[in-house]
């Protein structure tokens, strides 16, 4: 409840002209309590609020976390083609703005709502993008939830009978896994001549 009422008092004083930015990021706050709440309508009213401030002032990034933040929710509420289309607009900003970090979060957050939805073939192609990015970027954390989600795309594949996606994700894994042992192999040489 602090939280809220400190930013509903940050809201009355970033009304005042030429505070738009931090207005947006103060609606934007605000839509975040109210999803850590689980009241998904009034974030999704806050951050809708908030996204139509930044597309007008904001930098790059704060549009495209707030369009993520949108799809988020709308994916918490199981609205997966609204929640499609919003991490599609973010995944679609990451890549003109070249935010690798966040184009690995946004593709690795629509593959589980394609998944969910079903789109199957839609899903590995993301988490695949997601994990290659990851790898490349050497960011850890986005690279295992990226590995997390192809593995709950195979364990779907298994329950539904999918060879094909099965194969191509054992395929996947199993190059990660040579590439692994590559680079273990290497540095063994290198470090014990």
């Amino acid at each position: 409840d602090l939280a809220l009422e400190s930013y509903q008092r940050s809201l009355v004083f970033n009304q005042a002209p030429g505070r738009e930015v931090s207005l947006a990021r103060t609606l934007n706050n605000i839509g975040a309590v109210h999803q850590q709440r689980g009241d998904f309508r009034m974030a999704v009213d806050y951050f809708l609020q908030s996204l139509a401030i930044k597309e007008r002032v904001s930098p790059p990034e704060e549009v495209m976390s707030t369009l993520g933040n949108i799809g988020g929710v709308y994916a918490l509420q199981g609205n997966r083609p609204q929640a499609i289309e919003y991490l599609e607009r973010a995944y679609a900003l990451t890549e003109k703005f070249n935010d690798v970090r966040l184009q690995i979060t946004t593709a690795a957050n629509l593959g589980r709502v394609l998944m969910d939805s079903g789109r199957y073939a839609e899903s590995e192609a993301r988490l695949t993008r997601a994990r290659e990015l990851a790898e490349r970027s050497g960011y850890r954390e986005q690279l295992a939830a990226t590995l997390n989600g192809l593995a709950n795309l195979a364990w779907e594949s298994i329950q539904r009978k999918d060879l094909p996606t099965m194969q191509a994700i054992v395929l996947v894994l199993a190059v990660i896994y040579v590439l692994l042992t590559l680079v273990a192999d290497l540095l063994n040489a290198f470090l014990d001549p």
